[in-house]
């Protein structure tokens, strides 16, 4: 339903006798936490991410259809792959915008609002964690008509 990418940036200044101002600023952690407002809370594969359990034996009752299963008093949340992605325009002119993330992990376990009006929905974060064989925490793709379209304005040229 949406989502949100917040980038924890940390900046140490480091001072030196007879400055007034610090000499220099490091950049000493660039960390990401993702957010999804997420409306199908009920599929297999997330309530086994939200529960820490391993739902993969479990099925539905063959004359009901009701699914059953205990959770942990303690979840175990396992890192999993995650991919983001984002439309913006009508289709001839459409942005497509995509974030890889090769490590995540829930930071956070969603609340859920049960109302008679609203969907049932509830918001996953995520923290990122670098992958050392890909030598990144996030890989970014930008594609689409509108990138085809407008790339010139963009900065990117061409490949041959």
């Amino acid at each position: 339903d949406g989502g949100e990418i917040s980038p924890d940036v940390t900046v140490d200044d480091v001072e030196a006798l007879g400055y007034a101002e610090p000499i220099r600023s490091d950049l000493t952690k660039a960390a990401k936490t993702v957010k999804l407002t997420i409306l199908e809370l009920n599929r297999k594969e997330t309530l086994s991410l939200i529960h820490g359990v391993d739902l993969s034996q479990v099925k539905a009752n063959k004359t009901t259809g009701e699914v059953v299963f205990d959770e942990p008093l303690l979840p175990v949340l396992r890192e999993v792959r995650l991919l983001v992605i984002s439309a913006d325009g009508p289709a001839d002119d459409e942005w497509l915008m995509g974030w890889g993330f090769p490590r995540v992990k829930l930071s956070s376990l969603p609340t859920s609002t049960l109302n008679g009006t609203d969907p049932i929905k509830g918001e996953l974060e995520f923290k990122t964690f670098s992958d050392e064989d890909l030598g990144t925490s996030c890989r970014h793709y930008l594609g689409g008509s509108g990138m085809l379209r407008h790339r010139d304005i963009t900065g990117f040229e061409q490949a041959n």
